[in-house]
């Protein structure tokens, strides 16, 4: 299956009650959404939400730190070929709408959490502008299970843990926090995260208590069934439109531990495998942690035949949707 991609960005601004408005765009299909569009040439992603945010809307936004969302979806006028699209969150003050002419996009609207989340959609939409919400305001607007920002603030005492992938300027948290994690004949090392945020960056999922990386779950994508040693080491093995989702580390600082966030973590990437049409994810444990991960529904498959990474017995585990 052939794969787009596309960004864009929750579009807010502060009225001065402080109230927050959201920019939705209606497309020519009549449908609502947050300003978005493919990717052109070179361009990072931000550039792309920033420059596809000023052509829809008019207005130039400065994207915030710290949130990366996407959802994956078949394209309907080109059946075969899977969309991924990833969402910044980007803020605005004392503009107005001026787009320059065009004709894919007929209204733009300022709207209310509650007008913006009934205009919406599709749940993977109105999903990302609760987890938007509920980390500008502290909220869980959340009908049934709470989303993962307003479960982080519960959980650190009102203080927002942000769960989001990663880019090449998360090279040194990435790399600290490993060294915290793991003995060095298992840990990696700076010039393997260096390649492996290169090439699969939004296979990481990081949480931030505020600025501060305290956990993250990386892996790459792949046809393969199993893991092997050589995965660890060669980024350029990763396949995007691959079967397989693996986890190559599961990292909590140890003043962090207990808490959850390394579980969070571990939904959050299912999810998104599970979004992205994958057949399941695969990891490798140790025996004594075999357990904790039966707990997400991976299924043990006995002692790794293709990984003693680090010297150390490991057990295969998947989990299959």
């Amino acid at each position: 299956m052939e794969r787009e991609k596309s960004c864009g960005a929750v579009v807010f601004t502060r009225k001065d009650d402080g109230e927050i408005r959201y920019v939705l765009v209606k497309q020519r299909s009549g449908r609502y959404c947050f300003p978005k569009g493919h990717v052109e040439g070179a361009e990072t992603e931000q550039q792309t939400a920033l420059r596809e945010i000023w052509e829809e809307t008019g207005i130039r936004p400065q994207i915030l730190p710290g949130f990366r969302e996407s959802e994956s979806y078949e394209v309907s006028k080109n059946p075969g070929t899977m969309k991924d699209v990833f969402y910044f969150l980007a803020e605005y003050d004392g503009q107005s709408f001026d787009p320059p002419v065009t004709q894919e996009i007929q209204e733009i609207r300022l709207c209310s959490f509650q007008e913006a989340l009934e205009l919406l959609p599709t749940e993977s939409r109105k999903e990302i502008l609760r987890k938007a919400d509920a980390l500008l305001t502290g909220k869980n607007n959340a009908p049934g299970r709470p989303t993962a920002a307003a479960q982080s603030a519960r959980l650190t005492g009102n203080r927002v843990a942000l769960i989001r992938t990663a880019t090449i300027d998360d090279l040194d948290a990435v790399t600290a926090v490993e060294a915290e994690c793991f003995p060095p004949a298992e840990a990696a090392t700076r010039e393997e995260f260096e390649e492996r945020l290169k090439v699969y960056g939004n296979h990481f999922w990081l949480m931030f208590d505020g600025e501060k990386l305290i956990s993250f779950v990386d892996g790459f994508v792949t046809d393969e069934p199993d893991l092997t040693d050589e995965m660890f080491a060669d980024a350029s093995l990763h396949n995007e439109n691959g079967a397989w989702q693996m986890i190559f580390g599961v990292n909590t600082i140890p003043s962090e531990r207990k808490k959850g966030y390394a579980g969070q973590l571990i939904e959050r990437a299912i999810a998104d495998a599970k979004a992205q049409g994958r057949k399941g994810l695969v990891l490798t444990a140790k025996e004594a942690k075999v357990h904790y991960y039966a707990k997400f529904g991976f299924v043990n498959e006995g002692i790794s035949k293709n990984s003693n990474h680090g010297g150390a017995e490991w057990y295969q585990m998947r989990l299959t949707f």
